[in-house]
C-alpha cells in the first residue's frame, strides 16, 4: 500500500509539473476576452488547469462545495481548487484509471467518491486518500451522506446504507477463548468496530468493510439517482417509475409513488415538497409527508436533467425543450412563469440575471424576471461547467481540464442563494455630523428570503399508503 501510494505520488508530482507547463502555453488563446465580457458586465474571476494525463485524458465532472472546485477526470485524478482565488490547492488519484465513477459527494470534512465498486474517503483539506469501502455490487449513482450514515444505490435496485461514524459501545463482541495452563475456557470481551470511522482508526478496510452495513433495501429495477436523506426518512427513486419513501433507521417503508414512465433525473427537495421529474413528460411536486399531489406540471417532453430549484423559483430542462422557469410553490403561475426555447442548462443564477448555455456552448444571458435574452458569449470549446445554485459565480471548463471562474463586475462578494447566513453584510456608515445611535440593519438581498409555506389542499396523486406486505416484498435484509 505504501509503495502503491509513493509511485502515484511521484506520478502526480511529474504530471503537476506538465500541467503547469501546459497552463503556460495556453496563455489567453483559448479564453474569452476581457473586453468581451465586460461588454456584458463580466470580468474573469480567475482560470485555472486541472492535473491530467493530457494523452488519454480527460475531464468529466466539476462539483462545487461552496468554497472548493473539485475536478474529476476518466483516469481518477480528483483537482481542488480554492472558488474563489483560484489556488490550486491539491491533487490526488481515486481508485484505478478509466473504471466508473460518479460526480463526487461531500460533507463537512470529507469528500466521497466512487470509482468502479468502492467507495472512498478523501479528506476535502488536503486530498488524502484514507479508506476504501469496497460495495457489495455495482454502483448506479453517487453517495449520499447524512449526519451518521452514507447510502449508495446499486445497478442491481438495492439501496445499501452503511454506518459512518463511530457510535457507543460499537461492535461489542464476546468470544471464548481456551487456556493452554488450565484447560477450560475463558471468556474474553473484544471490540470490533461497526463504523467506517472506526474501522477505518483500526486500519481494518477495505477488507473488514461489510461490518459497517446497516441494511439493504430492494427494489426491482436500477436507483437511477443519489438517495435523498431528510431527517429520519430516505427517499431514492427506481428505473421503473417508482419513488420509495423508506424510515432510514429502520428502513420501513412509509409510502411509494409512482409514475407511468421511467424516472431518470435526481430528486430536488424544496421545503417539505419533493420535486419528481418523469419520462412521462410531467414535473410532480409531492408531499414529504403524505406522499400527495400538491401540483403538476405537464411540459410536454421527457424530462431527464434534475430540475434546479433557486428561491422559490423551478428551472425546468425538458428533452430539446429550452428551459422554463415555474413557481416552486404552485407550478405553472403566470407570474412566474416563462420559456426560453434557446437554452438547455443553466450555470448560474443571479438576482437580475440567468446564465444558461445554449446547444453551442454558447454562454446565453437571460432576464430572470422574464426569460429575454440579454447577450451572448461565444465558448465553443467549454463543454463543461457547473449547475451553481448555491451563488451566482460561474464556473466552466473544457474536457481538457481548463477552467474558467466568471462573476457580474459589479459584484465583488457572491451573492448566496443558499446558507443565507454565508451572505456578506455591508457596512453602514453614519455621515459626519450627524447623531450617533445604532444604524439601520442591511435589508436582506432580494431572493433570500422564502416566505412561510401555505397549506396546501388534498391533492391527487398515485401514491400507495404504507403496506407491511408491500414493504416485505419489496425490501430483502
Amino acid at each position: 500500500m505504501a509503495a502503491r501510494t509513493t509511485t502515484a505520488g511521484v506520478f502526480l508530482a511529474i504530471l503537476w509539473g506538465l500541467t503547469s507547463a501546459a497552463q503556460a502555453q495556453v496563455g489567453n488563446t483559448m479564453l474569452p476576452p476581457e473586453s468581451l465580457l465586460n461588454r456584458h458586465g463580466l470580468t474573469r474571476m480567475w482560470w485555472g488547469q486541472a492535473t491530467m494525463n493530457s494523452g488519454r485524458d480527460k475531464l468529466e465532472y466539476l462539483t462545487f462545495d461552496g468554497e472548493r472546485i473539485y475536478m474529476q477526470t476518466s483516469n481518477g485524478i480528483v483537482s481542488a481548487f480554492d472558488a474563489e482565488n483560484g489556488k490550486r490547492l491539491w491533487a490526488t488519484t481515486v481508485g484505478a484509471a478509466d473504471r466508473p465513477n460518479f460526480p463526487a459527494t461531500f460533507d463537512d470534512d470529507w469528500l466521497f467518491i466512487i470509482n468502479g465498486a468502492s467507495l472512498y474517503g478523501v479528506k476535502k483539506k488536503n486530498g488524502d486518500v484514507l479508506w476504501e469501502l469496497r460495495l457489495p455490487g455495482p454502483p448506479s449513482a453517487s453517495p449520499s451522506p447524512s449526519d451518521k450514515q452514507i447510502y449508495v444505490g446499486l445497478l442491481d435496485g438495492s439501496v445499501y446504507a452503511f454506518q459512518m461514524k463511530k457510535i457507543v459501545g460499537e461492535g461489542l463482541v464476546r468470544t471464548r477463548r481456551a487456556s493452554l495452563k488450565q484447560g477450560e475456557f475463558e471468556t474474553s470481551t473484544s471490540k470490533i468496530p461497526t463504523s467506517i470511522e472506526g474501522l477505518h482508526e483500526d486500519n481494518l478496510l477495505p477488507e473488514w468493510g461489510f461490518r459497517s452495513l446497516l441494511w439493504r433495501y430492494k427494489t426491482s429495477l436500477r436507483i437511477v439517482a443519489p438517495p435523498v436523506p431528510v431527517a429520519d426518512r430516505l427517499l431514492f427513486v427506481s428505473e421503473n417509475g417508482t419513488m420509495y419513501h423508506v424510515n432510514r433507521i429502520t428502513r420501513d417503508l412509509v409510502y411509494r409513488f409512482k409514475t407511468k414512465a421511467p424516472l431518470s433525473a435526481p430528486l430536488t427537495m424544496y421545503k417539505s415538497s419533493i420535486l419528481l421529474a418523469s419520462e412521462d413528460l410531467t414535473l410532480y411536486s409531492v408531499d414529504l409527508a403524505r406522499g400527495g399531489v400538491r401540483w403538476q406540471y405537464i411540459a410536454g417532453l421527457p424530462i431527464q436533467k434534475q430540475p434546479l430549484v433557486v428561491a422559490d423559483e423551478v428551472f425546468l430542462m425538458p428533452s430539446r425543450g429550452g428551459m422554463l422557469r415555474l413557481s416552486a410553490d404552485k407550478g405553472d403561475d403566470p407570474a412566474v412563469f416563462w420559456r426560453q426555447p434557446l437554452v438547455d442548462d443553466v450555470v448560474s443564477i443571479s438576482p437580475e440575471r440567468v446564465y444558461a448555455t445554449d446547444s453551442r456552448n454558447n454562454l446565453v444571458l437571460l432576464a430572470r424576471q422574464t426569460g429575454a435574452e440579454l447577450g451572448a458569449v461565444p465558448l465553443p470549446r467549454f463543454s463543461k461547467h457547473l449547475q451553481n445554485t448555491r451563488n451566482d459565480r460561474l464556473y466552466m471548463a473544457t474536457e481538457a481540464g481548463l477552467v474558467i471562474a466568471l462573476c457580474e463586475t459589479s459584484r465583488e462578494f457572491p451573492f448566496v442563494h443558499q446558507d443565507v447566513d454565508l451572505q456578506p453584510v455591508m457596512p453602514t456608515f453614519t455621515p459626519e455630523g450627524e447623531a450617533g445611535g445604532t444604524p439601520e440593519a442591511t435589508p436582506p438581498a432580494p431572493g433570500n428570503t422564502e416566505p412561510e409555506s401555505k397549506p396546501e389542499a388534498e391533492s391527487k396523486g398515485e401514491a400507495e399508503p404504507k403496506s407491511e406486505v408491500e414493504a416485505k416484498s419489496d425490501s430483502e435484509s
